[in-house]
């Protein structure tokens, strides 16, 4: 075991500069190279692309990594190419000769990894030409995907335990950014995998700033991101949205905004999607709207904003998209815009999804965790490694003590337009020499920015809200909800003053 610690000591001096692995990465790399199959559940940015490259350093034996998306395996296949090591990728992003090309660099020896992706790996003359010279180890990345039970599930991913049962003495690495024990159990009885070592890391995001914002109507999200995109030490920020429309639709109204914008989601071309990543690696004040396609896309280290634009499927989801802020270790904030509305909105997008081997839906779950989440008042990085992890880690339920609620900090205060509504209360409270409730209460203004009336006739059917405070302040309402510029809100002040807080108490 020494002698082993030892060469991956010194072959890690090559990757990472001269830095001590992690833990989790030497106790990987430890038990691969014994022969061991591994599942590493280990966030995004911590490192687990070495536990595959420093075994392969070592052992002179090739590696097969299956990978769920192009833009993946193409800056997966960058990065390792840096190392000197030969690399090679079959999609369909790569033109025929070249992939022919490849799959003979593998039977002659040349290659010493090669990308590819689960579909591809069902081809019956591609699995008999990977068997003339075997692979000394298989990675499975993104391995939630395997699982029913995960949220990105993928029929090919689910036959890898049969598609690579050729090579089931193999040592396989199945890694994923987050998995809960029930997917976790899933990917190790799908794969098959024999007395494998289990490593689970939970969420730190030291440098990251958790917050969720309740927003009702679409226009007041699109406002709200275009100011917070206008803030100083905001860019490159990336906004992921739930549809293609929805993301286009945003990136619309940013343009419009001033922004410089580009969109990515799976209705673009290979080629499309390629120019697009690559342009906002090398972009520094631009702004990637996005669908959940990029969420385990591009490695871009100094993106310093995530915005969810509603609520995301599911809470892996959530981490996934994240986990793109701040990898190069500098301050970063994720902002999640929700609202109740977002549910019915996941609840038609589950009725498109059909289930998958008579499994139980599981959306609604889903969706209710996630609603849960962005509406906790207990610190959001406790809450989320409770979700993945429970009690099985002490470090689960630490707070980190800089998100919105360990800051004891009320996030939907950055509502425009219920900011438009609390500083008209404010007001006319001062000059009646009123409490604030008895011009609106709290509970009246979440009704309001949940119905979101239109005109005077529109508040005349409202619930909740009472018919006196209707009838004599109804215009001024209608004006907080549709204008809220006019109102003096919506600027890049107002956006960035909601990450950093403002403190809980009575409102004015």
């Amino acid at each position: 075991m020494k002698n082993i610690d030892k060469k991956m000591a010194e072959a890690a001096k090559s990757i990472l500069g001269g830095r001590p692995m992690f833990e989790h990465q030497r106790l990987a790399c430890a038990a691969l190279l014994a022969g061991r199959h591994v599942l590493l559940v280990s966030p995004t940015g911590s490192g687990k692309s070495l536990c595959y490259q420093l075994p392969t350093l070592l052992s002179g034996k090739p590696t097969l990594v299956v990978s769920p998306l192009i833009a993946l395996m193409d800056d997966q296949e960058e990065k390792t190419r840096s190392l000197g090591l030969s690399v090679g990728r079959l999609h369909s992003g790569v033109d025929l000769a070249k992939q022919w090309w490849t799959v003979g660099s593998w039977i002659n020896g040349t290659l010493r990894i090669l990308y590819t992706s689960p579909e591809r790996l069902c081809d019956d003359r591609l699995r008999h030409s990977l068997g003339q010279r075997p692979p000394g180890l298989i990675v499975i990345d993104e391995a939630h995907c395997i699982s029913t039970w995960g949220h990105r599930f993928r029929p090919a991913y689910r036959r890898l335990g049969e598609t690579l049962n050729a090579f089931a003495k193999t040592p396989t690495l199945a890694m994923t950014a987050s998995a809960r024990p029930a997917v976790r159990q899933d990917i190790l009885q799908t794969l098959k995998l024999d007395d494998p070592l289990s490593i689970v890391v939970p969420f730190s995001f030291p440098r990251l700033r958790l917050s969720t914002v309740e927003a009702y109507r679409p226009e007041e999200r699109l406002v709200f991101i275009a100011a917070l995109a206008s803030s100083p030490g905001r860019l490159p920020m990336v906004v992921f949205c739930l549809t293609k429309k929805q993301c286009q639709s945003t990136a619309s109204f940013l343009a419009q905004s001033g922004h410089s914008v580009t969109t990515y989601h799976a209705g673009m071309t290979v080629q499309d999607r390629a120019k697009v990543a690559t342009t906002f690696r090398g972009a520094t004040r631009a702004v990637l709207v996005a669908t959940s396609a990029y969420e385990m896309g591009i490695d871009k280290a100094d993106i310093r904003t995530v915005v969810h634009s509603g609520l995301p499927t599911s809470l892996e989801s959530y981490t996934q998209g994240i986990g793109r802020a701040g990898r190069d270790g500098a301050d970063a904030v994720a902002v999640l815009l929700y609202s109740e509305r977002d549910l019915d909105i996941l609840d038609a997008v589950a009725g498109h999804t059909p289930e998958v081997d008579g499994s139980p839906c599981t959306h609604a779950a889903a969706a209710k965790d996630i609603y849960d989440y962005a509406s906790t008042r207990s610190c959001r990085l406790a809450a989320l490694n409770g979700h993945f992890f429970g009690p099985l880690h002490p470090e689960a339920h630490v707070q980190c003590g800089h998100c919105d609620t360990c800051q004891n900090r009320r996030p939907e205060r950055a509502l425009p337009t219920a900011v438009a509504l609390r500083k008209w209360r404010s007001r006319v409270a001062r000059e009646r020499s009123l409490p604030a409730f008895a011009v609106l209460t709290d509970r009246e203004i979440r009704r309001l920015c949940t119905i979101c009336p239109k005109t005077e006739a529109d508040l005349e059917g409202i619930d909740g809200v009472r018919r006196s405070v209707l009838k004599e302040y109804g215009s001024n309402i209608i004006a907080a909800l549709w204008h809220p510029g006019q109102a003096g809100n919506g600027s890049a002040g107002d956006a960035e003053r909601s990450l950093h807080y403002e403190p809980r108490g009575s409102d004015p």
